[in-house]
Formats: C-alpha cells, sequence, structure tokens
C-alpha cells in the first residue's frame, strides 16, 4: 500500500528574475549586447520518502517523525511519500550576444553564456538519458537539506552559438562572375550556405549507490574519496566491446554501513557538446513565376562523436569499492546524416 501526501504548511513556490543589459552600436549593421541575468526559485516542491528513518550521533536509527503517529499503518509496511516546499535555486549569468544584420549578402549571430545554477531539489522531472542524467529527486537525508545543496542537473558553465547566412559573391549581379552566361550562372550563381555551430561544457552527474545508513534513503550517495579525474582512456569491457572510462572510477566507494554518501548531488561532469551543422542550397529561376530550389543539409558535419552520459552507479557493497564499469561510456548518438531535397515553387 502506498500513500501519498501533501503538507498543510506548503507554500506557492515563488520565481523572482531581473536582468540589466548594455548595448553597443559598431555600425549601422553590427551590434553588441552584454547582460547580467538573475533568477531566484524559493518554495519548491521537493518529493519526499516520509518513512526515512532518523540517523543518531551513536550511529543508531530513531523511526520517521511523520508517521509516528500511525503505527498501525507502519504495521501493516505500507510506503508513505509526499512533498514538502523546502526547495531553493539560484541561476546567474552572463550573457553576451553579438549580432551582425545583413550587408554583402552576410548576416550572423553568436551567443555565448557564462552561468551558474545552484539548487537543492532536481524535482521530479527533466531528461534522462542522452547526456544529462539528474540526481536523484529525493534527498539523501531528509533531515540534512544543506547537504543536498548543489549543481543544477541542467548547470552549464560554458554555452556558445553561433550561426550565419551567406550568399556566395558569385554569378549575375555579385562581386565575381556579375556578366557571367546564363548557363554558367545556372551553376555559379544563386547558392547559399548556412551553418551553425553549437558548443558547451558537460552537465553535472551525481554517483549514487545503494543506502548503507540503515534509513531507509531513498536519494543514497557514493563517497568521494579524491578530486574528479578524467582520464577519458579507452578500455576494453570483455566480449570484443569497447569503453570509453570518462571518469576516474578510483575516486569513489560505497559508504560504510550506517554512514550516509560524503559526495555531493553533482561530484563529476558529463561529455559537453561540440556540433556543426550546415546548410547549402540553390535558387534556379525559370521565369517570373516558376522557380526551383535545390538545398542539401549536413547534421553533424564533421561526424564528431556526440558522446551520451556515463554510468553514474556506484553498484556493490557498503564499504566496498565501486563495482566495474562506473564512470564508463559505451554509446553516442547524433552521428553524421546529409538529406537533399527539391523543391518546385509556381
Amino acid at each position: 500500500t502506498e500513500i501519498y501526501t501533501l503538507s498543510l504548511h506548503d507554500a506557492l513556490p515563488i520565481s523572482q528574475a531581473w536582468n540589466i543589459s548594455a548595448q553597443q552600436q559598431f555600425d549601422s549593421s553590427t551590434t553588441l549586447q552584454v547582460a547580467y541575468v538573475g533568477q531566484r526559485g524559493t518554495h519548491l516542491m521537493v518529493p519526499t520518502w516520509l518513512l526515512q528513518g532518523e540517523l543518531q550521533p551513536n550511529d543508531t536509527t530513531t523511526p520517521s517523525p511523520y508517521m509516528a503517529g500511525n503505527p498501525g499503518l507502519l504495521a501493516e509496511g505500507v510506503s508513505a511519500k509526499g512533498t514538502l516546499s523546502d526547495g531553493a535555486m539560484w541561476y546567474n549569468a552572463l550573457q553576451a550576444t553579438l549580432v551582425h544584420h545583413t550587408t554583402n549578402g552576410l548576416q550572423y549571430q553568436v551567443a555565448y553564456t557564462y552561468s551558474h545554477c545552484l539548487t537543492n531539489s532536481s524535482g521530479y522531472y527533466g531528461s534522462w538519458g542522452g547526456q544529462t542524467t539528474p540526481a536523484s529527486p529525493y534527498w539523501q537525508n531528509l533531515y540534512n537539506p544543506g547537504a543536498e545543496w548543489g549543481d543544477c542537473y541542467y548547470d552549464v558553465t560554458h554555452d556558445l552559438t553561433a550561426f550565419a547566412v551567406y550568399q556566395l559573391p558569385f554569378g549575375n549581379g555579385k562581386k565575381f562572375a556579375a556578366n557571367a552566361s546564363k548557363p554558367v550562372n545556372a551553376i555559379i550563381g544563386g547558392w547559399q550556405v548556412s551553418p551553425i555551430w553549437t558548443w558547451r561544457g558537460g552537465f553535472p552527474l551525481d554517483i549514487s549507490s545503494t543506502d548503507a545508513s540503515g534509513t531507509g534513503s531513498q536519494g543514497a550517495r557514493a563517497d568521494c574519496n579524491g578530486a574528479p579525474s578524467y582520464p577519458k582512456q579507452f578500455m576494453s569491457t570483455g566480449s570484443n566491446s569497447v569503453a570509453l572510462q570518462w571518469f576516474d572510477p578510483n575516486n569513489y566507494s560505497n559508504p560504510a554501513n550506517g554512514t550516509f554518501g560524503t559526495c555531493n548531488v553533482t561530484p563529476v561532469r558529463g561529455p559537453g557538446l561540440n556540433d556543426v551543422d550546415l546548410s547549402l542550397q540553390k535558387m534556379f529561376t525559370i521565369s517570373e513565376s516558376k522557380r526551383l530550389e535545390f538545398r542539401t543539409e549536413f547534421t553533424n558535419i564533421f561526424n564528431h562523436p556526440i558522446l551520451v552520459s556515463p554510468s553514474t552507479g556506484c553498484g556493490g557493497s557498503p564499504g566496498d569499492p565501486c563495482a566495474f564499469g562506473l564512470g564508463q561510456i559505451t554509446d553516442s548518438e547524433g552521428e553524421r546524416n546529409i538529406q537533399f531535397a527539391l523543391k518546385f515553387y509556381f
């Protein structure tokens, strides 16, 4: 039997946001904007395992006070979950955007963000899989909220995105071959290239463990025994399989019996993203009312590996090193794709 509760003392979530920006115009087509953006969230909902016991200084565990008044329910072996409005978050960012409006067939934009997000609640929702694996929505120790304060699972320190649209200067009316014949112009004129570059750092990751505290923790974490290290070395995993050892697993272990894990909620970072997409298109004019558009698009044109999140489960028994496989990446996504399209306008 499962019981889901809401506290009568829960407060409505509050989000406060502020920003200040300055803009500089260099010429009639180019501007730079720099902004500080901040956000503060309070009274965020935190899922709560109401049956978690309380670990005492003498290593004994006392029952949860939340269900102390219902010994009958406890005797029936129920599980009890709830939500408390104890969560909070901070976000601070420096954002810079350079914009160049079209001149000589070229327009572009470069946007860069340097930011940091902190919270003690990853929430019920998030992207499970891919390049990010949020920490457990449940706190490791319900009675020590300060230990849950750490990087948001979607925190990215550096984030850069740039794109451009460039009409190549060849063919009739352009800088080069302006007087080209119709056959030549049909080949070299009317081309447009549009690259998009995305680069960012990796997302924070939790290193989970089985509960060794004896409290029934639903968000148990591993012990951190050293600073994170990233060898990024390929290694054999048996059966002719190869994995990338993203971070060193020797710096982490299972907590001893009667203790909580010493790792914070996000002790390591996963792989980032470096991706270039490109589209190339050309317009063929047939008559005043008819034209043909050819387009080809390259997704991840350089076929740069987009690595998924490494394994973050410690595994093993209390007090022992983490099981084999921690920190390994065994998959990637987003390989290069090329597609072609032909469209007739009339």
